[in-house]
């Protein structure tokens, strides 16, 4: 099973990230107290690392504030194709 997940990993070429700038963090949850603070932490990433989220969280999905405060997108996985 470990297998699977770590050619997984290769293959796709998925990377792991941790959040830089906790105040980033408190800002995104300032703009929408409806984040969750964990979320607030994935958000921020995306942030940090202009990347595209993608996420079913409905309080995250295609969040106007954040995406026009930081310039980031945040997409359904339906978008993706």
């Amino acid at each position: 099973m470990f297998e699977y997940f770590r050619d997984l990993i290769k293959d796709k070429k998925i990377n792991f990230y941790t959040l830089e700038n906790v105040s980033l963090k408190i800002r995104v949850k300032e703009i929408d107290i409806r984040i969750e603070s964990i979320d607030a932490s994935i958000v921020s990433c995306a942030i940090e690392e202009k990347a595209i989220l993608v996420t079913l969280d409905k309080d995250i999905l295609h969040n106007k504030k954040i995406e026009e405060q930081y310039k980031v997108k945040i997409k359904h996985p339906k978008e993706l194709s």
